[in-house]
């Protein structure tokens, strides 16, 4: 197996001692989820949804994580409300939320990170398959 040297700067090199931490698994774990978070954003097409009343086009680059669709994606606490979750290109996350009898006007909105969007109010089902898209498990720290 190769071998790559990681500069730690000296306070953190001492903790990592201190705490007799497995170096190698944590870079390479550390390391997958960053290519793993990269590989999609190169993959990006153009997508387009309508938002707001009246309609307007939004585009981005991305690639979607859960499509929105009327039928497959319809979940949470408003009866009718269907999700879309995109990863865009700058490796943002998209969130389209629609009505399937237009009663409302669709939305996006954009966040730093998928726990952003979580924070936000995001329907479990959705927050399951995107996960499930970007390969992470959903973690609950405590701090017991």
């Amino acid at each position: 197996m190769p071998t790559i040297n990681v500069d730690l700067p000296e306070e953190l090199a001492n903790k990592v001692k201190a705490w007799d931490l497995p170096v190698s698994a944590i870079c390479q774990r550390a390391l997958k989820a960053e290519i793993s978070h990269r590989q999609p954003i190169e993959q990006a097409v153009g997508i387009i949804v309508q938002v707001g009343k009246p309609a307007v086009d939004i585009g981005f680059r991305g690639r979607w994580l859960v499509e929105p669709d009327p039928t497959k994606t319809q979940t949470g606490l408003e009866d009718g409300a269907y999700w879309g979750v995109a990863l865009t290109k700058r490796g943002r996350i998209a969130v389209y939320r629609a009505h399937v009898d237009e009663e409302w006007p669709a939305s996006l909105s954009d966040y730093d990170t998928l726990d952003n969007a979580i924070a936000d109010d995001l329907p479990e089902g959705i927050i399951t398959k995107a996960k499930k898209a970007l390969q992470e498990t959903h973690v609950i720290w405590r701090d017991i």
